[in-house]
């Protein structure tokens, strides 16, 4: 029995052939850039807490105390003022209904 090509042990381990034509290829291409976050000062300036965001703040936790304590009260009237005339500026529903 007559065996040819004897010296072809590469071609049993195609797997890592072709590992290193993966680590050839990324050797020969130039690094990538990486992703960057550029913050503008405006940005910043909006992270920084204004006085509206200290007044808001002091409002909700004034509203939480009064719920826990059970002292808040909802103005049902003023409510279904709102409603209303949120409604009626989106023409849903007529001022004269």
């Amino acid at each position: 029995m007559k065996i040819d090509h004897t010296n072809r042990v590469q071609a049993m381990n195609p797997y890592k052939m072709q590992q290193e034509r993966y680590q050839k290829q990324t050797e020969q291409q130039p690094a990538k850039a990486k992703d960057r976050v550029d913050i503008s000062k405006a940005a910043k300036q909006m992270q920084v807490e204004s006085p509206v965001t200290a007044a808001r703040t002091e409002k909700v936790e004034a509203l939480r105390k009064q719920v826990e304590a059970g002292e808040y009260q909802v103005n049902h009237k003023a409510v279904a003022e709102k409603f209303l005339s949120y409604w009626q500026s989106l023409g849903s529903i007529n001022k004269h209904d």
